[in-house]
This record gives C-alpha cells, sequence and structure tokens, in this order.
C-alpha cells in the first residue's frame, strides 16, 4: 500500500503524520488527522481508467510499471488535495451516488475495458456534471481542454447507459464558482486509439512515447521520461487532432 506523509516545511524534512500530529505547530493536530491519504485501488489488467488515457499516456505506462514508493507532501498540498472532497459532499443532498460505467474494446484478440465514473447526473435535463475544485483567479483558464476531454468521454462511456443531451463542467474554489457547457462528442474511435496504444505498451514493456506539457516539470516522472529522449509521436498527434475537432465543433456551435 502506498503511504503518503508529511513533508515539514519548517524543519526541511520528511515526517510521518503521527509526527506532524504530536508537533502540531502549523495546524491543530485533528485536522492534520483528517489529512491522512492512502492510496488503497489496485489498478487492473486489462482495465484502464479514463484519466490513464486523457492524461499523459507515458504517464499512465510509468503508473502501472513503475509505481511510485512513500511520498510525502507539505501540508498546504494535502488541504488543496483533499478540498476536492469537502465540495463533493454538496452533493450529497441530492442523494446522487457516484457512478461507475464502462465500454469494451477487442485489442489484438484481448478484451480490453476503459472505466469512468461521473460525479452527478441530472435525470430532468439528461446531464452529466462534472465538478472540479481549482483556485480561480483573473489569470485562470477554464474551461481547461484536458477536462472537457474526460467529460466527453464520461459523455460516450454513459450515453448506453442512460440518456444524455449536455455535458457541464463546474470549476469550484472557496467562495468564486464558474460554470461550462462541454459539446457532446463521440470518443469512441478516440478511446480505442488511446487505450490500443497504452495496452500495447504495458504488454510489451516499451513505453509510449513523450507527450510534452506545461504539466511535465510537476511530474514525478520528469527525470525518467528525459533520459528517454524519444520524440513526440502517435499519441501526441492524437491529442493535437482531438483539439482540432473540438474547436471545429465549437465553430459549428
Amino acid at each position: 500500500m502506498l503511504v503518503i506523509g508529511v513533508f515539514c516545511e519548517k524543519k526541511n524534512v520528511r515526517i510521518t503524520f503521527e509526527e506532524c500530529q504530536k508537533c502540531a505547530k502549523c495546524l491543530p493536530a485533528t485536522i492534520i488527522k483528517t489529512l491522512r491519504i492512502f492510496e488503497r485501488h489496485t489498478k487492473q489488467r486489462n482495465s484502464y481508467s479514463v484519466s490513464e488515457v486523457v492524461n499523459c499516456l507515458r504517464k499512465s505506462y510509468f503508473e502501472r510499471k513503475e509505481p511510485l514508493q512513500d511520498q510525502f507532501y507539505t501540508l498546504k498540498s494535502l488541504l488543496s488535495m483533499t478540498r476536492g472532497k469537502l465540495f463533493e459532499g454538496l452533493l450529497d443532498s441530492t442523494r446522487w451516488q457516484e457512478l461507475d460505467g464502462s465500454l469494451e474494446f477487442d485489442i489484438d484478440g484481448e478484451n480490453v475495458k476503459i472505466m469512468g465514473r461521473i460525479d452527478a447526473y441530472d435525470p430532468d435535463k439528461l446531464e452529466i456534471i462534472e465538478l472540479k475544485s481549482t483556485k480561480i483567479s483573473d489569470h485562470t483558464r477554464l474551461p481547461r481542454a484536458k477536462n472537457e476531454l474526460q467529460l466527453q468521454c464520461y459523455g460516450t462511456i454513459f450515453k448506453s447507459i442512460f440518456g444524455v443531451k449536455e455535458l457541464t463542467l463546474v470549476y469550484v474554489d472557496m467562495d468564486v464558482f464558474e460554470k461550462y457547457p462541454v459539446p457532446l462528442v463521440d470518443k469512441t474511435d478516440w478511446l480505442k486509439e488511446q487505450i490500443q496504444i497504452l495496452h500495447r505498451a504495458i504488454r510489451d514493456s516499451k513505453s509510449p512515447n513523450e507527450e510534452q506539457s506545461f504539466e511535465c516539470k510537476f511530474c514525478p516522472y520528469n527525470s525518467k521520461c528525459s533520459g528517454l529522449k524519444q520524440t513526440v509521436g502517435y499519441s501526441q498527434q492524437i491529442m493535437l487532432k482531438n483539439k482540432l475537432e473540438y474547436k471545429s465543433q465549437n465553430v459549428k456551435n
């Protein structure tokens, strides 16, 4: 099991949650206790999440082939990571429970599944709603293309389970919220292409090509990825193609 601890900024050292709670100079011990995070789920073979195919495929490859060991975060980072869970509590009053769905593809004779989980669904409007917690300022560029793509993938997966006519992204900060409609676009072919690249890479132990973006500097696999020195290839071409398709769809609408 992956254990996440605290990086103490005052002492510039890695410590356990127990040590952090005992000190409690930055936050009360009871609040520090609520920030404890454990990665409990195990990734299943031949089953991939929407997040894995929407994110950098090389990163998703490394997460499966060379999972990280114990990690340590500052209290500020832990608060940010758990903020989303606090906002998800807003949906409790609707009695809605997160719903899982999936699509299956044949990849080289193997049955491979893509899994998705939606935050909320409005049966009256046939609307899938995705809630994202983030810091919102005048310089924040929203909506984010990756979030739109993720929501379109959810629409593709769940349209076979119930009616889907609208997709909505909601970004929330502590006292600010913004809502964005997202065009309905069938991503079945795109999902299959991405799954095919990732599944074959994991099966053959050969990492996908590099996908350079501003997120690279925050990636825990950055140094390892850079060392491979592979050129941007097919997977990034697909991402570019998708962005062009999305822009075209917006123009039409």
